[in-house]
């Protein structure tokens, strides 16, 4: 493992943690067939349900939530960066 494998897998826990809480909510969806996450096209009720989530994961130090260390706000800022660089289409449709 390298040095920058560190920074790698820290940002990689991270989007993971904001995919889980986004999918939880359905402000994500995932393909079954290629199983990529996409943007839903959700209404900002949904955007701000994960945010409540994630809220509550960094409050009861839910471990999804440990790539964070603790800060809500930037758990917050994931989601909604992640938010905006989803596609809207999976490959499948995309074909």
């Amino acid at each position: 493992m390298g040095l920058f494998d560190i920074f790698s897998s820290a940002s990689r826990k991270k989007r993971e943690a904001a995919t889980a809480a986004g999918l939880q909510t359905g402000l994500f969806q995932q393909c079954p067939v290629c199983r990529e996450v996409t943007e839903k096209q959700a209404p900002d009720a949904l955007l701000k349900e994960t945010e409540q989530l994630a809220d509550s994961w960094v409050d009861t130090g839910d471990n999804r939530a440990r790539a964070f260390g603790g800060d809500a706000d930037a758990f917050k800022t994931e989601i909604r960066k992640l938010k905006k660089s989803a596609p809207f289409n999976c490959v499948c449709e995309r074909i």
